[in-house]
């Protein structure tokens, strides 16, 4: 038994050193390696004692950077940390902590002019229902996007009378 808890311990440090985890996802981990339940939660406790595993906070910091590289709505971002293995209390807390920055009108406009491309030639129609999908995809709510979509819309419109 110590020869496992040793050696899942050192599976466990090689795992987190490669990136930010969850203990649902360390779990898994050591599972995968059939390392017996009483090492695994030993692993996983041993690891929250030293601050190693703390799904707050490795929240926190997956919301930060998501937001920063691949901004999504509060829906989408949900269901990815539920994905991951974190209780939805934690979750709640951590979106609650980034309301001011979830499902920002301003975001969604920025999303939609650098995908602008796509949709330029298209009818109305067709091309608001795509901007639609494209933001609900990335899970941002209904109402909003379509406040985006009708913003973006307008603007395609005013750049195509200056363009003429």
């Amino acid at each position: 038994m110590a020869e496992d808890l040793q050696q899942a311990r050192q599976l466990a440090l090689q795992y987190l050193a490669r990136a930010d985890r969850s203990a649902q996802q360390v779990r898994q981990r050591l599972e995968r390696a059939s390392f017996p339940e009483p090492v695994i939660e030993q692993v996983l406790a041993e690891c929250a004692q030293r601050r190693w595993l703390d799904d707050e906070q490795f929240a926190r910091r997956w919301v930060g950077s998501r937001l920063e590289k691949k901004p999504a709505g509060s829906r989408r971002l949900a269901s990815d940390l539920q994905q991951r293995g974190l209780a939805p209390e934690t979750v709640a807390r951590v979106l609650e902590e980034f309301s001011g920055s979830l499902n920002n009108p301003e975001t969604m406009v920025a999303l939609l002019r650098r995908q602008q491309s796509r949709y330029a030639g298209l009818d109305e129609q067709k091309a608001k229902r795509r901007m639609l999908d494209f933001l609900r995809r990335r899970g941002y709510p209904e109402d909003s996007a379509w406040r985006a979509v009708n913003q973006v819309w307008k603007e395609m419109g005013e750049d195509e009378i200056q363009g003429d």
